[in-house]
């Protein structure tokens, strides 16, 4: 049964593919860490991608957003409002001096600032396994 309930371990397929995490995450929630998922060690994060789901993303406040693990909340993107306030799909400009190469286990996260009040934005995480 699908409930779009981030899961408690690492997601792995025994196959040489891409794999993704996906979540949307609701400018109605405000403020907060959001657990997108947990990508499993020795996985290198490919990219990182939003794509609105309305007319605007979030709406209300100014909305920004950053991207990185539990431990380290920005450590690929900062704080910056185009992937949350954009309609259509949006490339995330990652931090090129930080480490995409999982060495454990790794809850992925964002943080949503600037006090949203509606609109929705899907986070989709791209990574590669170490098969």
């Amino acid at each position: 049964m699908v409930t779009n309930t981030a899961g408690t371990a690492a997601r792995e397929l025994a196959t040489q593919q891409t794999h993704f995490l996906r979540k949307t995450l609701s400018g109605v929630n405000g403020n907060g860490t959001f657990t997108i998922g947990i990508a499993p060690s020795g996985a290198q994060i490919l990219r990182i991608t939003t794509a609105g789901r309305n007319a605007s993303g979030m709406t209300g406040g100014t909305a920004t957003v950053s991207f990185g693990t539990a431990a380290s909340v920005a450590l690929w993107f900062a704080a910056n409002t185009t992937p949350v306030t954009t309609t259509g799909i949006t490339p995330v400009l990652m931090i090129a001096s930080a480490s995409a190469l999982l060495t454990a286990d790794t809850t992925l996260v964002a943080v949503i600032a600037g006090t949203p009040t509606g609109g929705a934005v899907d986070v989709i995480i791209e990574y590669a396994p170490n098969i």
